[in-house]
């Protein structure tokens, strides 16, 4: 689904996606230390990063565009990126507008999708998380259990990314609830709504509900004279 939006706030949608790329791939790889990716050595890692940074930006730059595109973009990234074995980074920040997006502006199936995303993502880059912190040689001479451990750590920040992305979309939502109401209000405003309408033809003079105004039944909208025409003498009643 592509929508239809004026020109200036595609400009705008795209020009912040640019800002927000070049601001995140260097904090990024700042904040990698070292060592940008868990399996991968740097050079095809930092590749990644950038080609990552990109799938999730392009993905916000078009999230007003069309929602339903933009989500899938930004799962592809995400998931390239766990298997790039990269971090959670900055760049990752383009992901809170995706699912804004999707809850302010695409369908209401895609409002939903888009928070079963929010929950689905945060899930498993909590195990994610969990994976990468896992040390296969210490866990074979640790004295306590790691793996409880781990379990613990990928269900506590498992929830906590849950959290932050809900936020994301519930501020999405909150924006749409806002556009409906205004779009209500001006209509209400231009067109008016009729408190009441004058029956006319068969109807006027007639009641819905006769019993409650203390008319009879003959007063109703759906009384007709058959209903009150005797019963069809049969066979027995005519020879009597």
């Amino acid at each position: 689904m592509i929508r239809r939006i004026p020109a200036p706030w595609l400009v705008l949608d795209i020009v912040g996606a640019i800002v927000g790329l070049l601001i995140t791939v260097p904090l990024s790889l700042t904040f990698s230390g070292g060592q940008l990716s868990f399996w991968m050595p740097d050079p095809p890692s930092a590749v990644m990063l950038v080609a990552v940074s990109m799938l999730l930006w392009g993905a916000a730059a078009i999230s007003r565009l069309s929602p339903p595109i933009a989500l899938v973009v930004a799962w592809t990234g995400a998931l390239l990126q766990m298997a790039a074995g990269l971090p959670p980074l900055p760049l990752d920040l383009a992901i809170f507008v995706v699912l804004f997006a999707a809850a302010a502006w695409g369908t209401k199936r895609m409002m939903w999708i888009g928070g079963a995303s929010a929950v689905g993502g945060g899930l498993i880059a909590g195990v994610y998380i969990g994976v990468l912190q896992y040390d296969f040689t210490a866990a074979v001479t640790a004295p306590s259990p790691i793996e409880m451990r781990l379990v613990l750590l990928s269900i506590t920040m498992g929830l906590t990314i849950v959290l932050s992305l809900a936020m994301a979309w519930g501020a999405g939502l909150l924006w749409r609830l806002v556009r409906q109401s205004l779009r209500n209000d001006v209509l209400l405003r231009t067109r008016g709504t009729p408190v009441e309408r004058d029956k006319t033809g068969p109807e006027h003079g007639r009641y819905q509900h006769p019993e409650l105004y203390g008319q009879p039944r003959e007063r109703g909208m759906d009384y007709h004279e058959d209903d009150e025409a005797p019963p069809v003498a049969g066979p027995e009643t005519a020879q009597n």
